[in-house]
């Protein structure tokens, strides 16, 4: 097996886990979300947290509209970008949910 197909085995490994949202009509692939409380000098109030294993350098800076529609999880959200952040193998962004 050449190291071509490892790499790209490890890839659809990877995609596999992931599932399609769309955040101002671009799909953004994530692996999972959170919403959790959110508090800076400016702002609070529950964050929408998407996270993937892939970079989510799609994901739009600024107001965006999210759907997520998984099979137990469907709902719309409008935010605001608050921040984002890349961990080991892990990476995510956060929007401050307005409506």
């Amino acid at each position: 097996m050449t190291d071509m197909n490892i790499i790209r085995r490890k890839m659809d490994r990877k995609l596999s886990k992931h599932y399609d949202i769309l955040i101002n009509d671009k799909k953004v692939k994530i692996i999972n979300f959170k919403i959790k409380n959110f508090s800076d000098d400016i702002s609070n109030g529950k964050v929408l947290e998407p996270i993937s294993k892939l970079k989510l350098d799609k994901a739009p800076t600024g107001d965006a509209i999210i759907k997520i529609n998984k099979e137990k999880d469907k709902f719309t959200v409008k935010g605001i970008w608050k921040y984002g952040w890349d961990g080991p193998g892990n990476h995510g962004v956060a929007y401050l949910i307005l409506e």
